[in-house]
């Protein structure tokens, strides 16, 4: 259509001498620069959206809207939008060899909870996708910490698990064996966000991201919904905004393009207030926001670790073939939610993502440029009941078990993690506290004592050995030994025992006294000698 068009005025120009046929000819010849990537590079599809929200409020047709002379006040941010188009650009001109490939790129303002930019290459309404492991603070994590089912800190067993006809695995087959909560969703390990959504319900669970705006189609219903498996999916808006309810603490409230529509009097026919609803409490959103800030460093995340006080969620939805049709990546603070979403939209898997071109990668690329756009943030405020706990590491790694450090425990032994104080264990470990009697048992061959006991962990030994003149202190073992070789020859020892003793510490514990008998044998040849027969 441009090339006709310029073709026509260049000959209406020629035809009414304005330029010479040479100028003409040379005009026809040049050669017309088309951009086939078509990219968004204006407010319109923000402008879509907020038409139909107006006609929403209002509750008049299209038409009637555009022949109103209403006066509608957005929230949209032109110079943010100007700032954030030329790189917006540049990352979906690296998309280019794929026309299938739409995107989006939104930034929401958590104070207000309104959308104050939106751009995409898509021209229509945002579709439905798969949010893959994007849903999994929503659906798995947020309420099994609501519902004080799991902390940050509870051991989950990583390993590979069926359930029924369900066999997940995780990425790569990757397997942890008993990792923390807090490492399996910042990591987003797909074993445990199954278990825990099995743990917590599943009617339980969608209960939840029900109230965050997300619905659910009756076919719905099934554990494969922590990795995202939903029979239509969710739009780059409805995912953004259930991810507010997080950064606002616990309270979800529908996003708004609109602040304010006028008639052409002037008079207010409508002005946005935020109306929330608590869906999560303060806790289990502070829980939340703590953990996804450790996906920047431990997790899928690690191309946003510059970012502080942004907690961050990726998510790819794959195809099964090794490719992804999907990349998202959400991520908030106190004032700001930014969700980014590429994916293919055209049903051909031969348009698909690579397997590199995933949420932490490709999504937090086009997460990026809203970040570095907005200004510093601050740290999430912490709810009055949320307390830093002093763990027993060694009930933790030994025995998966949640008990509080002694105050005795060193340091190395201790790891802190927080709490909501609802759910906060309360028992002390027995570390430091007690130290059970050791039982000491032993063999000789010939003058080659074998000492054994069963070992503590964070105790070492003193062995003892002593006879009818005199005791002495035979050796001190390292921490985790439970053997001990001695030769007697030189004591002559009769009795050992050993003392189990924590260091750092005056607690310490007596083992059982071990006797040895020495006998003398009368032998055959009526020559008195010495024969040593041990036993105990």
């Amino acid at each position: 259509n441009c090339l006709s068009r310029r073709n026509l005025v260049l000959k209406t120009m020629f035809e009414q001498n304005y330029i010479t046929e040479q100028e003409y000819n040379n005009a026809l010849n040049e050669k017309l620069d088309v951009n086939n990537n078509y990219i968004y590079k204006s407010n319109l599809l923000y402008l879509k959206y907020a038409q139909a929200e107006a006609q929403e409020i209002l509750d008049i047709s299209n038409k009637d809207l555009a022949s109103g002379n209403y006066k509608i006040y957005t929230y949209f941010d032109t110079q943010m939008q100007d700032n954030l188009t030329e790189e917006y650009n540049y990352q979906n001109s690296k998309l280019s060899s794929n026309n299938s490939l739409k995107d989006a790129l939104i930034i929401i303002d958590n104070k207000h909870n309104s959308v104050t930019n939106l751009l995409s290459n898509n021209k229509t309404i945002l579709p439905k996708r798969l949010p893959g492991s994007l849903i999994k603070p929503l659906i798995c994590y947020a309420p099994a910490f609501e519902e004080g089912k799991l902390s940050p800190a509870t051991p989950i067993l990583d390993e590979k698990t069926s359930f029924g006809n369900y066999n997940p695995t995780n990425v790569n087959n990757k397997y942890d064996g008993w990792i923390s909560t807090r490492t399996a969703l910042a990591q987003s390990k797909n074993i445990p966000a199954v278990k825990t959504l099995e743990y917590v319900g599943i009617d339980k669970a969608k209960s939840y991201v029900k109230k965050c705006g997300i619905n659910f189609e009756p076919t719905d219903n099934h554990l494969a919904l922590a990795l995202g498996g939903m029979q239509y999916g969710v739009t780059p808006l409805e995912i953004a905004n259930a991810y507010t309810a997080f950064a606002n603490n616990g309270e979800f409230s529908k996003i708004s393009f609109i602040k304010r529509i006028e008639n052409k009097n002037g008079l207010v026919l409508y002005e946005h207030n935020k109306e929330t609803s608590q869906v999560f409490s303060s806790e289990t959103a502070y829980l939340i926001n703590d953990v996804l800030q450790d996906t920047k460093t431990i997790g899928t995340a690690k191309k946003l670790s510059n970012y502080t006080n942004w907690a961050v969620k990726t998510g790819t939805a794959g195809s099964g073939n090794n490719t992804n049709t999907d990349a998202w990546c959400v991520a908030y603070s106190n004032n700001y939610t930014v969700c980014s979403w590429v994916g293919n939209t055209s049903g051909n898997p031969n348009n698909n993502l690579s397997q590199t071109q995933n949420g932490g990668n490709l999504g937090a690329s086009f997460c990026k440029i809203a970040l570095n756009q907005l200004p510093n943030q601050t740290e999430f405020i912490t709810p009055e009941n949320i307390t830093k706990v002093a763990l027993d590491n060694i009930e933790l790694k030994s025995n998966n078990k949640l008990l509080l450090a002694s105050d005795k425990l060193p340091k190395r032994y201790i790891v802190e993690e927080i709490f909501n104080k609802k759910y906060a264990p309360t028992t002390v470990a027995d570390n430091y506290i007690q130290l059970p009697p050791p039982v000491l048992k032993g063999k000789l061959k010939e003058n080659q004592i074998s000492l054994t006991w069963e070992n503590q962990p964070l105790v070492f030994y003193e062995i003892y050995g002593k006879n009818a003149r005199f005791e002495k202190l035979i050796y001190t073992t390292e921490e985790n030994i439970s053997t001990y070789n001695y030769d007697n020859s030189e004591y002559n020892f009769d009795t050992f025992y050993i003392v189990a003793k924590y260091k750092n510490s005056d607690i310490s514990s007596k083992s059982n006294e071990l006797k040895f008998y020495l006998h003398k044998n009368n032998l055959s040849n009526n020559v008195q000698k010495i024969r040593k027969n041990w036993f105990y």
